[in-house]
């Protein structure tokens, strides 16, 4: 790997899932969005095994678009769809 990528620094955001302390002393799990700050080649590596399911997460949404597009044609009159969604969203920018 390039060495500029190991010497160059970038922010970065991601969801993780921490131990928050609520009011009643009680520690719950939830998920929040984190601050980064990595060499350039850590994200790269990061980002990289993401993309090692990225093929079985496309081949799913894609197979279940094809099941709503169906679903939404034979929908019955006066019926509605409900639809909720998640994404994964990254951001980076130089330091």
């Amino acid at each position: 790997m390039d060495a500029t990528l190991s010497t160059s620094e970038v922010k970065w955001q991601r969801f993780e899932y921490l131990n928050v302390k609520q009011s009643d002393g009680q520690e719950k799990r939830k998920l929040q969005l984190v601050l980064k700050e990595t060499a350039c080649g850590d994200i790269l590596k990061y980002l990289m095994e993401l993309l090692k399911t990225f093929p079985a997460h496309q081949f799913c949404a894609s197979w279940q678009d094809e099941q709503l597009e169906r679903l939404l044609d034979n929908l019955p009159q006066y019926h509605i769809c409900c639809i909720h969604g998640h994404s994964e969203n990254y951001y980076c920018s130089n330091s």
